[in-house]
């Protein structure tokens, strides 16, 4: 009995003695790695509200990789500001419109073969790129509200030399009108580089507003205070109202008018008249019969 528990305590020593032998996985608060400055910087630097007068005195005497985010971030906020001023200054269009030659001071009536002529597209430029602008004026003879602006457009020429103004007569040469979103006359529009750039949407069609659209698309001033002569009122656009034959005003009577007759060739009343006729057709021949 005595043998068997000195065994068994030899064997319970042993067994305490191999687990005493395993390595303990315990901290180590001299060897465990502590966080990295850079770490520490990012969290805490990225933010100047967080620091007291204190705090920025003690930022001096650290490393200089721990005084680097500051900067970074006075680099993004001016980069952020300079983002914002860019946004706002976007919403406004501007045409860099170059200083052309030999412009005729008056406007010129063009046909729809001279007009694509003039509206040739370069594809490398762009709208920062300096280029050739073309004032466009839509109108129509018989419009009234297009021979008010005739006088205008006529001396807007000689305010502006270095932009070619032409006009174009929208009722008949009218595959402009949906290509450039014309939907009534008149319509004055710049291009730049062959593309329509800004459109007058004003309700006074006068020298002055047409004056002030250019310049604040195109910061180009007049050349000199210009007013309207007698001599524009004699054209090149006409002023005066010219009564014209509206082909497709009869074609869309003619068009009513047929439509009319046969939706009423179709209805009832229609039948009972035409029943009415042959009874009294049928009546009057019976009668003419009997009478021989």
């Amino acid at each position: 009995m005595k043998i068997s528990k000195f065994v068994i305590g030899i064997l319970f020593v042993l067994i305490c003695g191999a687990q005493s032998d395993e390595p303990e996985h315990i901290a180590d608060p001299v060897n465990t790695p502590e966080p990295t400055g850079e770490g520490l910087g990012e969290v805490v630097l990225s933010s100047e509200e967080q620091f007291s007068p204190s705090d920025l005195e003690l930022n001096s005497a650290l490393p200089p990789d721990l005084t680097l985010p500051e900067e970074d971030d006075e680099e993004e906020s001016q980069s952020s500001e300079n983002a914002t001023l860019v946004l706002k200054n976007s919403t406004h269009v501007f045409i860099n419109c170059s200083r052309a030659e030999n412009v005729t001071p008056e406007v010129e009536l063009v046909n729809s073969t001279r007009l694509l002529s003039l509206l040739v597209v370069n594809p490398n430029i762009t709208r920062a790129v300096s280029a050739d602008c073309l004032g466009v004026y839509f109108f129509a003879r018989w419009c009234p509200f297009s021979t008010m602006a005739a006088p205008h457009i006529n001396a807007l020429p000689r305010a502006f030399p270095n932009i070619r103004m032409v006009a174009v007569d929208a009722m008949k040469y009218h595959v402009f009108n949906t290509q450039y979103g014309v939907v009534g006359v008149p319509t004055f529009i710049l291009f730049h580089n062959g593309r329509p750039s800004v459109k007058f949407n004003e309700t006074d069609y006068n020298l002055e507003r047409f004056s002030s659209f250019i310049t604040k698309f195109t910061t180009i001033q007049p050349v000199e205070k210009i007013s309207v002569t007698s001599a524009d009122f004699n054209g090149p656009v006409p002023s005066v109202v010219v009564k014209e034959p509206d082909y497709f005003l009869w074609l869309s009577w003619y068009f009513l008018a047929m439509s009319a007759i046969v939706f009423f060739t179709k209805s009832s009343l229609y039948r009972k008249i035409v029943e009415v006729v042959k009874v009294t057709w049928r009546e009057s021949e019976a009668q003419h019969d009997h009478m021989d």
